[in-house]
This record gives structure tokens, C-alpha cells and sequence, in this order.
């Protein structure tokens, strides 16, 4: 009987170191699963940050493009404004040209209608018998 109750003794000892082992094993699984489970909820977050980030990208690359097509229009339009400025500084200068032209054939033309009033009074002077007689005035303008 003491043998058998050694084997029980023994088995039932087997038994539950058997039954720790296992239970130990099943907490260790436990855990690893915890820790898994906490990596992919990591990622997850990780994955949704990335996805917002992408939008925020996509958001801003389309800004940018916005930007560089008015930049592109407003370089189209200081190149026009520059253009037409550069036809009308022409245009002033052809026209100050004239100006000056058309001033000297008037500084011409008063030398000569002045020379010519100053030969007919001349010319008068010798024709009149009466130096006392009075002259009409020449408006010169």
C-alpha cells in the first residue's frame, strides 16, 4: 500500500508540475498575444497617420500647383505690360522727335516771316516821303 500510495504520490506530483508547466506556457502565450496585439494597434495608428499625411500631401502638391499657374499667368502678364511698355516709351520718343521738329520749322518760320516784315518796313521806309507819317504796327505770333 505504500507503494502505491509513493506512485499516486508521485503521479499526482507529475501531475501538477505538468499542470504548472502547461499554465505557465499558457501565460507566456497570453502575453505574447497581448504584445501582438498592441504591435498591430501600433500599426494601425502608424497606417491612419500615414493616411492623413498623404491627404494633407495631396492638399498641399495641388496649392503648390495653383501657386506656380498664377505665378505663370502674372510672369505671362509683366511680360505683356512690359512689351506694351517698351512700344509706348517708342511711341514717346517718336512723338518728342516730331515735337522738337515741328518746333524748329516754327523757330523757322518766325526768323523768316520776321526777316520779311523787317525788309517790306525797311523797304517802306525808303518809300515813304513822310518819315513823320505813322506806321501800323506788324503783329508777330
Amino acid at each position: 500500500q505504500a507503494q502505491i500510495d509513493a506512485l499516486r504520490k508521485q503521479q499526482e506530483d507529475g501531475l501538477q508540475e505538468c499542470k504548472n508547466s502547461l499554465q505557465d506556457e499558457v501565460s507566456k502565450r497570453e502575453l505574447q498575444l497581448a504584445d501582438m496585439g498592441n504591435a498591430v494597434d501600433a500599426v494601425n495608428e502608424q497606417q491612419q497617420q500615414l493616411e492623413k499625411q498623404q491627404k494633407d500631401l495631396t492638399a498641399l502638391t495641388t496649392t503648390v500647383n495653383t501657386m506656380n499657374s498664377k505665378q505663370n499667368d502674372m510672369a505671362n502678364q509683366l511680360d505683356a505690360v512690359t512689351k506694351t511698355t517698351t512700344r509706348l516709351n517708342s511711341n514717346i520718343t517718336t512723338i518728342e522727335t516730331k515735337m522738337g521738329d515741328l518746333q524748329q520749322r516754327r523757330e523757322t518760320v518766325v526768323r523768316t516771316v520776321t526777316t520779311q516784315i523787317i525788309e517790306e518796313s525797311d523797304s517802306d521806309e525808303e518809300e515813304e516821303e513822310d518819315p513823320a507819317a505813322e506806321r501800323k504796327p506788324v503783329k508777330t505770333t
